[in-house]
């Protein structure tokens, strides 16, 4: 078998390289998961991007917060129709697998465009997209999306264009995601103001939850957000 189980890279978030050959699959067939991710929602293939997810799988997002996943595909449609414009930049991956459990985290840039102020502006946000994926009846799928937000920016589309911020406002958002937030609750969406970001108790406590839960444990998270 191509790479030793002894010298695959193991820890409390299980095997991340090498492993057996079911193990090396296993972590390239939550790797299609979570590169779907991008690939079909950015193209608007909904059925393809349902079908990445469990029935009971949940999404968390600035602007919609903890959503399950039917729902998250309507508002999502809802958006586009009235001219949400979101894209995403899917970067390195890392996905750990301890038995029917895995976690992949994708680096990710958000992209959306959308006017501010009157202004045409691109909004980026770097992230993580943390995935907990199971496998049920030999098949792998989705049961929870949580980005670790990272950093943001916002710049006008023309760079001819010049574009004024409410200061304040943008005070009311945590750092990592102020200005994405800003565009999209300038559009009528709510928005979360207490997702994991890079540093903090925030992070710590999913880390922590995702660490039991490959052990075996509940899936506590949303409990503990609550």
């Amino acid at each position: 078998e191509y790479g030793a189980k002894t010298m695959s890279c193991t820890s409390k978030l299980g095997i991340r390289h090498n492993g057996t050959n079911q193990e090396i699959l296993d972590r390239f067939l939550v790797r299609e998961l979570i590169e779907g991710w991008p690939v079909y929602r950015d193209a608007h293939e909904w059925e393809n991007y349902r079908a990445l997810f469990f029935d009971d799988a949940k999404v968390f997002t600035t602007w919609g917060g903890e959503t399950p996943i039917d729902k998250f595909i309507e508002i999502s449609k809802e958006g586009i129709k009235k001219g949400d414009f979101i894209m995403h930049r899917a970067n390195g991956h890392s996905v750990s697998v301890k038995g029917n459990r895995a976690v992949g985290k994708m680096k990710v840039t958000i992209c959306q465009r959308n006017k501010v102020h009157d202004v045409y502006c691109e909004s980026e946000c770097d992230c993580r997209f943390v995935t907990f994926c199971e496998k049920r009846d030999g098949n792998w799928g989705i049961i929870i999306m949580q980005p670790i937000y990272e950093k943001s920016r916002i710049f006008p589309v023309d760079p001819s264009d010049t574009l004024t911020l409410d200061k304040e406002k943008l005070k009311s958002y945590p750092d990592a995601y102020k200005y994405l937030a800003y565009m999209q609750e300038g559009l009528g969406h709510p928005i979360d103001v207490d997702l994991p970001t890079l540093y903090g108790k925030r992070v710590e406590d999913f880390y922590q939850a995702m660490e039991k839960w490959l052990e075996g444990g509940p899936l506590d998270w949303t409990e503990k957000k609550k």
